[in-house]
């Protein structure tokens, strides 16, 4: 086995027990609170909720791109087996930001375009990062 290949019983992403505030001065607002779940290989899923429920703010803390006022409490982060939450930004940027997990932001304006279906901005994502080949 290759070093960082997955085992095979073993989810392509998992997040456990997740707890995240957001220090405001004096003030701490829970945006996760123990958030748990799991992504096998082949999967796909989607994050659903009302504003301001967590869902952005869930993301940002799986690529490690949240804000200085943000603090992870408890939890764990495990992609591909590897706790991400331990590699730093460096790491994070040269294996695994943009080359094995990326985001689509909110912005609508820098997301996705409403003149084009999102199956087909989907599809031109993953061929980019060559995941996805056309059947001839």
């Amino acid at each position: 086995m290759k070093e960082n290949e997955p085992l095979l019983d073993e989810p392509l992403l998992e997040v456990s027990k997740l707890t995240l505030d957001y220090n405001l001065g004096k003030r701490k607002m829970r945006a996760l609170d123990r958030v748990s779940f799991q992504i096998e290989k082949g999967e796909i899923i989607g994050v659903a909720g009302e504003s301001g429920c967590g869902k952005s703010t869930l993301g940002l803390a799986i690529i490690k791109l949240l804000p200085k006022i943000a603090s992870i409490r408890r939890g764990e982060i495990l992609f591909e087996g590897q706790d991400l939450l331990k590699l730093s930004e460096d790491q994070m940027n040269k294996k695994i930001r943009g080359q094995k997990i990326s985001m689509i932001f909110q912005n609508p304006q820098d997301a996705l375009n409403p003149v084009f279906t999102i199956e087909k901005q989907m599809v031109d994502i993953l061929k980019t990062q060559r995941l996805y080949k056309i059947r001839g």
